[in-house]
This record gives structure tokens, C-alpha cells and sequence, in this order.
């Protein structure tokens, strides 16, 4: 059965590379693999602009093989990408698992199609706009929150507190925020260290571990405790 599936198009003036983009930008927020995002690529590459206007049918019907070698995946991987995407309601297979996808234009247009049908994708894009905003700021607050670990490592130093140093060290054993990339563990992270940072520097501050001389650079030796 050929299915007829149209869309409401793209946000006004957004093409559908810019519509990629955003995709791609907000992969981890879409739940997307890189595979599931190589896949994506060569799918909309064997579109056209036109098939992201409204009423129109975006589809294409290009081989498991040939979306295989173009994405750099192999046949099962396309498979499983293909089947999450489907259970995501980001595409529709509207070609049977065991027939040969084809389809067919005229002036331009889609009339027949047996592939996969990007609809559903393009009915969310407002979502995959929000979800690029979304990553935008994690990844400019991510900096943030990777400056503030490293600050607060080295105020930790200064403490001279083996205690201190030993307890930041449990919480980032490497003291590199940049190995890390999800954005919920950097504010884990910080948050953990804050509370390492407040509870010994009140201690030094109350003298419950001797008179301990601050110094300005963690390179320094710290003074004896009297």
C-alpha cells in the first residue's frame, strides 16, 4: 500500500540543513546517537528543499546498503537506527520490511513512496528547536562549571589540608573537568566540591585543626601546624 503522508513544513524560513543543524547540535538532549545523526544526514541529503514545505510528502526510499556505505555504518546498525527512530515516532517506514524500497517524482513533487517518511520529524520541529536552545546553554554553562572546578580545586589546595585533598580527589580523581561531558555530572561535580571547599575552610577558620598559614599559590609549601 503507498501511503501519502504530508507534513506542515519547517518553521518559516528554516531549511532543511539549518533543520539538520539543530539536530545535530541537540543530539544529546534528542536522545540520538551518532549513528542515529550520520543516518539523519544522508537522509535529508536524498531529499529536497521543496519536500519541506507544507503539504508535501518528505520521504526517501534510498537501500540499506547504499544509506550504509554513505553514513560510514554497517546493515544492522542501519536496522537498529532505522527501528529506533520508528519507536521514537521520528520516522515512518512506509515501505514492508521485505520489499524494495522505490518512489517517484513528478514536477518536483512526491507521488509514490515506499522508504521512510520523515513527517514525524519535521511535526516536531519546534521541539528540536527548543532542545538546541537547551543545549546551547549547557554547553556555555558547562564552560562555566568547568572554570569553577578548577578554581575550587585549587582554593581546596591552598587549604593544606590533606583531609581536603583526599576528599576532592574522591569526587574527580583525574581533576580534569574537561574529560567530563555530561552536563548534569559537571554540576555534580561542582556541587560535591563546593561542599568540600565550604566544610574545611570552616574548620580552618575555627582553628579545629591547628593555625594554618593560607598562602596565595597551591605551589607553595604550607606553613607547619602549630
Amino acid at each position: 500500500m503507498t501511503h501519502h503522508l504530508t507534513h506542515g513544513g519547517l518553521p518559516d524560513g528554516m531549511t532543511r540543513w539549518q533543520f539538520f543543524g539543530l539536530i545535530e547540535s541537540a543530539r544529546r538532549q534528542l536522545g540520538l546517537s551518532k549513528g542515529a545523526i550520520a543516518y539523519l544526514k544522508v537522509a535529508i541529503s536524498r531529499t529536497m528543499d521543496e519536500d519541506f514545505l507544507a503539504g508535501r510528502i518528505c520521504s526517501f526510499w534510498t537501500s540499506v546498503t547504499k544509506i550504509a556505505a554513505q553514513a560510514g555504518l554497517d546493515r544492522r546498525q542501519v536496522a537498529r537506527i532505522e527501528a529506533d527512530l520508528i519507536q521514537r515516532e521520528l520516522l515512518v517506514k512506509t515501505a514492508s520490511d521485505h520489499s524494495r524500497r522505490s518512489g517517484s517524482r513528478r514536477d518536483g513533487k512526491i507521488g509514490n513512496d515506499f522508504g521512510n517518511n520523515l513527517a514525524p520529524l519535521i511535526a516536531r520541529a519546534t521541539e528540536v528547536q527548543a532542545a538546541a536552545r537547551k543545549a546551547a546553554f549547557e554547553e556555555e554553562e558547562a564552560e562555566r562549571l568547568r572554570a569553577r572546578i578548577r578554581k575550587l580545586f585549587g582554593d581546596i589546595r591552598r587549604l593544606c589540608l590533606d583531609d581536603a585533598v583526599e576528599a576532592a580527589e574522591e569526587i574527580l580523581p583525574n581533576r580534569r573537568p574537561s574529560t567530563i561531558q555530561s552536563f548534569e555530572r559537571l554540576k555534580q561535580v561542582a556541587e560535591a566540591l563546593e561542599a568540600v571547599w565550604e566544610d574545611f575552610s570552616t574548620e580552618v577558620s575555627r582553628g579545629e585543626k591547628g593555625i594554618v598559614k593560607l598562602l596565595p599559590s597551591a605551589g607553595q609549601l604550607c606553613s607547619s601546624v602549630r
